[in-house]
This record gives C-alpha cells, structure tokens and sequence, in this order.
C-alpha cells in the first residue's frame, strides 16, 4: 500500500504525535477518518465483548439497541469539501454532528450489499456514527474527504497531514501515544491491534477472550470457555490455573465490598501488623492507608498490595509484599502521627475452573484502594505467574471508562508505513508488560522494524528499551510502579517501595541489558562492531534530566551497569546494558522559572482576560532565560552534564554512548487549568521571541553533542487540553513562533536558507 521514500527526508529533529482518536489530537492525520473514532458501545444497555466480532463491528443486529461510535470530524471552517461516508451491508445508519442532523446526499439506508452518504458540516465538531439495523451485517465502515477518495487505497494518512509533515520536516517520529505506551496492557506480540479492526483511536474487544458466568463478591469465579458463542470461538481451557501470559475477559459480577478496617497499627518491634479479628489467611492480599495518622512505616506504600505471610494470632499478622511466601516485611517504625490513624482492606481474588485463588492487581499492578475499586463491569485480566496475579486492564482505570478490552495501538504497520513514506526514522518505546522477561512483544516488533529497513535501508529505528520514563514517580507513578513490582518479585528484598530507586534502576537496567541485545542479534545475526555513530539503529535509555542539574550524576547507573542482574544471573546474556545501547535521551522542556504557577501568573492573567492587558507577556516570557532550574540557561548545563555518560558508559567495542532527546520545547500547561490562565498562556505562547529562544535551546543542544532535538506533540486538539503541542491543530494560522523555527531548523539542515 505505501510509496516507498528513497532517502531520508533530511530532518534534523523529532516529533511525537498526539494520541490517535480524533476527540484529542486535532493532528487530523487519518485518510479514512473514522479509523480515529473511539470505542463501540450500546445506547440502551451494557455492550458484553461477545456482541462484538474480532474487528469490533457488531455481531448481533443492532435494532433496539443502537450500536454507536463517537469521533471529531474537521469542519469546512479549516478543511472545506464534501465528506462521505460508506459501508457494506444492508441496513440503517445514523450519522450526528454536535447532536445535529445535516442533511446529505444519498440514504444513510442501504438495500444492495454497501451504502454511500455525502454530506459536508460547517465547523470542527463531534460526531457520533451509529448502525441502527440490519437486514445482512454491516462492516468496513470508512468516512472521508471526496477529493481523498482515490488515495484510500494507496495510503493510511490524509494528504492535509502529510503536507504538513513535509512542510515541517521532522526527521524523527516517535509513536508514544500512537502506541498507548503508557497504560498498553497487550502482553504478547499476537495481541496487537489489526489493520482490519474497526477503528485505531480507542481500546479493542477480544471475544475469544470471554468466561462468562463469573460469580462471586470480591473473591471471584469463573471457569473456561471452549467456545463463547461470538463469530470467534473461545481459547480459554476449562481445566487448569492460568499460564503465564494468559489473559481472559470476564464480567465482575458485583463490586469490590470488603470494608475498610480502622485502628490498625504497625509494631516495629515484632514487625506484626495488628488488626483486630483479621480473619485472614496465609498468602490472602491486603493494602493499607491513612485513616489520621500522616505517614505509613517508610517500608510500606498505599499503592502497594501485600499478603498474609504469618498468621500470628487472631489479631495479629507478618506480612509480605509484592509476591506470597517472599520476605516478611520489617517495619523500622509504627508510623508518623496517630498509633492507630491507619486502615486496611482485603484485596480482591479470582479463581480460574476451580483451581488456585489469585489476587487481582491494579492496572498499575498495585491494589485496589478507596479511589481504585473494581467495579461491576468487563475487565481484561492477564495472569503474571512472576507475581502470582492476575493484573487488571480496562473496567477500572482512574477515569471509570469500561474500556472492555485491550488499551492497544495503532497497527505497527500503520506506524512504520508512514515512516517508510515520509523519509523519517520511526521511534518505538517498549511497552510495561512486553518488557517483562517472557514476553515475545519486543521481538516481536523488533523483527518487524528490521523487516521495514530492509524495504527501505536509509531507515535508522530509534528503539527505547525500557517504557517510558521508568524513573521517577512522581512523573508517572504507574511505570515506577509495575517496574517496582517486578524488581521486588524478581529479588524478593525488603526495601522501601519508594524511597529505594535501586529497585526500578535494577529493573531497567535488567530490560535495558535483555531489549538491547535483542535488537543487536536481529541486526547482526553474525556479529559486528556497536558503533552509535554508524550503527544501523539506536538503542535508547532515558534518565530524569533533573538528575543532571547540578553536575553529573549517578542515579542511574544501573540503567547501564545492570549490576544486580548481573550477579544475580550468572547466563551469557546477563550482561552490562551499556555494552548493547547505543544513546541515552532525556525530557528538554522549559518555562518561567519566576512566574510560572505563582500568584503573580494568576493576577497577570486576570488582568489580560478583564482588560486585554499584553504589557505583562514580555516580562513573563523573557524569563525563560533566567538561570532557574526550568530556565533556558539551565538547560544549557543539563545537556552538558548528561553528555558526561556518554564519557563513562560505552559500547562493548568502547565507542562512547550519544545523547538524543525524547521530548522537549517551551512548557506551558493548559489542562485542568483555570479558565483565565488557559486564556493567558494559550496568548503568552504566541510570543514571537519564542522563536529565539527554541532556537537557542536547540543549538545548545547540538553544542553539547546532541542529535535531533524534540518537541513533544505536534497537535494540541482546541480547547487546549494538551501542553506543549506546536499547533493547536492541523489547520491553526497563524503558526506558532515554535513551529515556524522548526520548520526553518530542518531546512537549513537541508541547505535551505533560513
């Protein structure tokens, strides 16, 4: 399907695009419009994953019910043309608009195996596309542009979007959200999303993956299915425990009712936590919180889930944390603040075809507390024999959503398609579960990048070996968390959740050491000479850049060391992951050092929104160069001092690491943000010195030794919900002052003159 690219397009910096559904990006970048709608449901009752086939269409007529999904569609206000929507099958579709009907040309009936609409709305506005009926089952629904209609099937991605690419010249795409890298729960490469599924902007059913019945409260079963009744036939056995990897579909009946307990305290000299009347038993899951005091014993976590590993007495237990039967917990306090302010709660379980009881995790792979309850709805649960668990998706997220299914991607294909058109290197991260040791999802994609520079061999993959910032907690607790859980459950110590980043360092650098020679064996089957200087991919490690502020620093060390792994496993590749990366990148982002977030911020926005005020802008942005930590000046130092490992880690031929950056750009938060300060710095970044001051940060960069500099999104769908985007949309004039400097940086880097 996709027109090859000869060459790389010569771009010298990089891009991560928004998240694929159409309600968020704004990036507009889908040819077949709907493949960005969201995920399917019922308007009158709950949608089981059975009532959906293996792409996500109905599979039972939808009369009375009303099968429906939402979606954004570009209005004539930024891309005039006639919009057209097709299917196959006969029957009755419904099409709305902001709630509104617009009349079109054709019947949103069809009677002869395939249906047509035409129609054209005013302005950008939700959508919502329903199938009311069928006489034969409808599928392959597609809308589109009638002036793109005979590129449908010569490539994925709008002509508006590609133009926009070209114009801008990224050299390096990287698909984070594109991949939904930070909550993906697929364990196994088998389990990405098709290119025949219904839509890529939203979570996808898996029917073969459904055990209906389940039954219980709290402690759950349910059995297997040899087949689910759906087009697709069930794979569930119907005897035996779960196998590693294994992931089922089931409707918790009931919500999570196990009460809260007050009164708990923790006696640091026996290490017992006491709890009056427990009724508990050896190896059952439990977690804790505050209920007055101001602090838990620094070896325990509220995120975190526990068991059972003593049964003292009838009011008295030891516990363990992270997997049954590891080490008891030794508590070096009680607590901070009142003796007896803390709580807990008997976590939930599910039992497969009668088999072993085994606790439910979090989708963070840590317990459910009082905000984090399982709730009466579907769920994906995949069984992780390293921590004896089942570890929930979908159904309970922080949000609510029922989600049914896997948080999955856009087809891979899709992704490296449209690098292989555009002349761009693709920039995959691996994913928390793939990541896990057993998994064939990193091989898997690796296989499939080698695969696509064969096709086309100026492509240099980025290939991020470890998730996603997998450092620092308070960035994205849930990374730290499921990467914790696994460093516990793989060495089994007592150290404190939080406080001890040996933990998680120890991990990555375990991943880190295993994804990168992954990689090296798939590229050199025979062997061959690392060089990050000549090497036909990068394989990258990314650190906490404020790690790096005032000097050098050796936090992670271990990212590259892999010290633990190594002596714990004695296996030829258990080895330092610094022998196998070739780069290390860090977040570049920078904003007011002075101002941003200050009472001062709040008074100059409500002075610009009550009288349209700009005097104050100048003083705001010109302090970007401050010498604070968000400062631009700073920067100038952290890229320094992160060069240094490239001084201290090398390859396993001694060529020195590189540095590249993952994201980065002027900094300036909008979401859940008052509405007057949303006003004010959605004006404060069209301030034309930020031109100057990208540019600095930039070539600053590339003085310290750095490759292609980022930006971290490149559309921030309107109303501005998502920071640091260098276009609100597709369409947005004028250009922000970013923009216009990236696009000017890559074409000197060209030879164009800027």
């Amino acid at each position: 399907m996709t027109v090859l690219a000869t060459s790389h397009n010569g771009g010298r910096s990089q891009v991560n695009f928004n998240f694929p559904s159409s309600t968020q990006s704004g990036e507009w970048w889908a040819n077949n419009i709907f493949k960005q709608f969201g995920r399917p449901r019922w308007t009158l009752g709950a949608m089981a994953p059975t009532d959906l086939d293996a792409d996500g269409y109905p599979n039972i007529n939808p009369s009375g019910k009303g099968f429906v999904i939402n979606g954004a569609l570009p209005g004539a206000n930024v891309r005039p043309g006639t919009l057209v929507m097709t299917w196959d099958g006969n029957g009755t579709m419904s099409l709305s608009v902001s709630g509104l009907t617009y009349a079109g040309v054709g019947s949103l009936t069809s009677t002869t195996g395939s249906g047509r609409y035409e129609f054209t709305i005013p302005n950008t506005s939700q959508a919502q596309v329903g199938i009311t009926s069928w006489t034969t089952k409808i599928t392959n629904i597609k809308i589109f542009f009638k002036d793109e209609e005979a590129n449908l099937s010569t490539s994925y991605f709008s002509t508006d979007f590609k133009n926009k690419l070209r114009e801008m010249g990224w050299g390096v795409y990287r698909f984070l959200n594109w991949q939904s890298g930070n909550d993906n729960n697929i364990w196994k490469w088998s389990d990405r999303k098709s290119l025949t599924y219904a839509t890529w902007g939203s979570s996808d059913v898996r029917p073969e993956l459904y055990c209906s019945g389940c039954t219980g409260t709290n402690d759950y079963a349910v059995n297997g299915n040899v087949g689910n009744g759906a087009s697709v036939p069930g794979i569930i056995p119907t005897s035996g425990d779960p196998t590693d990897g294994m992931a089922i579909s089931v409707l918790i009946p009931n919500a999570q009712t196990f009460a809260k307990v007050t009164g708990i305290s923790f006696d640091a000299t026996n290490d017992y936590v006491n709890w009056t009347s427990h009724g508990l038993s050896v190896d059952e899951p439990v977690m804790f919180g505050l209920d007055g005091a101001t602090a838990l014993p620094p070896e325990l976590s509220t995120l975190v889930m526990y068991y059972v590993k003593t049964v003292v007495d009838a009011n008295r237990i030891e516990i363990c944390q992270i997997v049954p039967g590891s080490a008891k917990v030794l508590f070096s306090t009680g607590g901070t603040g009142t003796s007896t302010g803390f709580f807990a709660t008997r976590q939930p379980t599910l039992t497969l075809n009668g088999g072993t009881r085994i606790p439910i995790k979090s989708p963070n792979y840590g317990s459910f507390g009082q905000n984090l309850r399982m709730k009466n709805n579907y769920y994906i649960l995949t069984y992780d024999d390293l921590q004896k668990s089942w570890i929930a998706g979908g159904g309970t997220i922080s949000s609510g959503e029922d989600n049914l299914g896997y948080l999955n991607s856009v087809p891979y294909e899709v992704m490296l398609s449209l690098c292989q058109e555009m002349g761009a290197h693709p920039w995959f991260s691996n994913l928390h579960p793939g990541a896990y040791a057993q998994s064939d999802f990193w091989p898997g994609l690796v296989q499939m990048v080698y695969d696509a520079v064969q096709e086309t061999p100026w492509m240099i993959p980025r290939l991020e070996t470890i998730p996603n910032e997998t450092f620092l907690f308070t960035a994205l607790p849930n990374c730290c968390a499921v990467a914790q859980c696994f460093a516990i459950a793989y060495w089994q110590n007592n150290a404190s959740w939080r406080t001890d980043n040996g933990n998680w360092h120890a991990w990555a650098g375990m991943v880190n050491s295993r994804a990168a020679q992954v990689v090296y064996n798939t590229f050199f089957p025979s062997g061959g000479v690392l060089n990050p200087a000549t090497a036909p991919y990068q394989t990258i490690n990314n650190v906490w850049l404020a790690n790096f502020i005032s000097g050098p620093s050796m936090s992670h060390d271990e990212h590259y060391t892999s010290a633990l792994y190594r002596s714990t496993f004695s296996r030829p590749s258990s080895d330092a992951a610094s022998n196998w990366l070739t780069h290390s990148c860090a977040a570049m982002y920078f904003r007011s050092s002075t101002y941003y977030g200050t009472a001062q911020e709040t008074t100059w926005a409500n002075d610009y929104v009550s009288t349209g005020n700009t005097a104050n802008i100048a003083t705001y942005m010109d302090d970007l160069l401050s010498v604070g930590n968000d400062g631009i000046q700073a920067m100038n130092a952290l890229f320094v001092n992160l060069a240094v490992l490239g001084t201290r880690f090398s390859t396993k031929d001694g060529h020195p690491l590189r540095m590249t950056m993952y994201e980065g750009g002027y900094n300036y938060l909008y979401k859940d943000q008052a509405a007057n300060l949303v006003t004010w710095r959605d004006r404060c970044k069209s301030y034309q010195k930020l031109y100057d001051y990208l540019r600095l940060m930039y070539l600053n960069f590339e003085a310290a030794g750095g490759e292609f500099p980022s930006c971290f999104q490149m559309g921030g769908y309107a109303p501005k919900q998502y920071p640091w985007a260098v276009m609100e949309d597709l369409y947005q004039t004028p250009e922000q002052p970013q923009a216009t400097f990236i696009k000017h940086y890559n074409n000197r880097l060209r030879r164009i003159r800027w």
